[in-house]
């Protein structure tokens, strides 16, 4: 059995205490604020007699709302994960984990006019280890590629078994990560310099987010970059070894 890194034994009383502390804390003091700020937005856009420039203002703050809410979703994520709380270990296809990622992300991939394209092999041995969580990843690594991609490129999700493992990487046709930024893109709230970067929103969880799901239900991960080329991240998790 895989040691978990961030995962120690708690008790139940523990347990609900975080349970209950990180549920109070999205609810009162990131969701229902920025709800009750999207409400206000569109409640304003459809009152009417609004000149051009208070349309496109409001329009505005309605997208950057969702951009935190957006946010708000992955530190929750993060951390739930870093809290220890336990995943739901069972048996599981990837591939279908797989295809469900695609499908959230495949509105988005038609709005940038990128293509989604995916190879998975019809043999995966199943695995043992969280499903929905295993999606959350998949969804993160996908939406990466997307949003560092040019219109035109093509993201691709590949799966197959060797070796004793299943192995699933998400390749894109973006500008690329150089060597120097390599070493800092699994660290958290962390962003490149780069300008080609900083055009893109997001706050620096989406990988860290990856890495957390993984490592907690026993795999490895690994990037491929090439600044000219584009950007490869791997996962492989072994079948010969259980994720409970």
């Amino acid at each position: 059995m895989p040691t978990d890194e961030t995962h120690s034994p708690m008790s139940p009383g523990t347990l609900d205490e975080q349970r209950r502390a990180l549920s109070r804390i999205l609810r009162h003091d990131l969701r229902n604020p920025l709800t009750a700020l999207a409400g206000y937005a569109d409640l304003t856009l459809r009152a009417g007699d609004l000149n051009p420039g208070q349309t496109r203002w409001l329009g505005r703050l309605r997208q950057l709302v969702d951009k935190l809410s957006e946010a708000a979703d992955d530190l929750s994520d993060v951390a739930w994960l870093d809290a220890g709380l336990p995943l739901d270990y069972v048996p599981f296809d990837l591939g279908v984990a797989i295809y469900a990622a695609v499908a959230v992300c495949a509105e988005e991939a038609q709005g940038r006019e990128i293509a989604l394209e995916t190879d998975v092999a019809a043999d995966l041995p199943a695995l043992r280890g969280d499903p929905a969580w295993m999606e959350r990843a998949l969804v993160a690594l996908v939406e990466n590629g997307l949003r560092y991609s040019p219109a035109g490129a093509t993201v691709r999700v590949r799966a197959w078994s060797e070796k004793g493992g299943v192995w699933c990487a998400v390749t894109d046709e973006g500008f690329g990560i150089t060597p120097d930024d390599q070493r800092h893109v699994w660290d958290r709230y962390w962003r490149s310099p780069d300008p080609h970067v900083q055009a893109v929103p997001g706050g620096g969880l989406g990988l860290t987010l990856v890495r957390a799901v993984v490592l907690r239900q026993g795999g490895s991960l690994h990037l491929d970059s090439d600044p000219a080329q584009g950007t490869t991240v791997t996962i492989r998790f072994s079948t010969g070894e259980s994720t409970s």
